[in-house]
């Protein structure tokens, strides 16, 4: 499949859909697609694990025991630490340890210092209605977004209705007292 546009992914989404999304606004839709992306993110990595897998060379400028992580690093998912680019060097676990946004090492990092990671992106987030999903390019992907912004969708037209439902509710038990 290529790679397609948020804007043409509701199109889809509309002709599947009988027009549910035609009336939402821009910034709807955005937020639909980025809750979508967060709970399936499992998911989309293990459907392409390639996808959201990244490498950075983290070099010191002074000796230091910290190094910073990547800033597009996804927390919640683990890295790989290497001496050599050709990442048949790992970095022991032993040797350092995860404090906040820093490795930690045990021992003191020369500067200059070259340390190879390999670690998950954090979760897309589009802004723009014209930007390019990069998750469409696997239909099986774009079909489980497509799936997890409708069931997103209904939830939350199911507790506006119940909301609406309590407020209407409140206001016959004020009018009663």
């Amino acid at each position: 499949m290529i790679k397609t546009t948020v804007s043409a992914f509701y199109s889809d989404l509309d002709l599947l859909t009988n027009n549910k999304f035609a009336r939402l606004s821009n910034s709807v839709k955005l937020r639909y697609l980025r809750r979508a992306i967060l709970n399936r993110f499992i998911d989309i990595k293990a459907l392409n694990p390639g996808l959201y897998r990244s490498n950075a060379v983290v070099t010191p400028s002074v000796d230091t025991y910290d190094l910073d992580f990547p800033d597009d690093i996804d927390r919640g998912s683990s890295f790989l630490l290497f001496y050599d680019v050709e990442r048949n060097n790992i970095v022991p676990s032993t040797d350092y340890r995860v404090v906040g946004a820093n490795i930690h090492f045990s021992f003191k990092v020369k500067a200059g210092t070259n340390y190879y990671i390999e670690y998950t992106k954090e979760p897309n987030r589009y802004t723009d209605i014209t930007d390019t999903i990069l998750e469409s390019s696997d239909v099986r992907i774009y079909e489980i977004l497509q799936t997890e912004v409708e069931t997103i969708r209904d939830i939350d037209i199911r507790q506006g209705q119940f909301s609406g439902q309590a407020q209407a509710a409140q206001v016959r038990t004020n009018q009663i007292s």
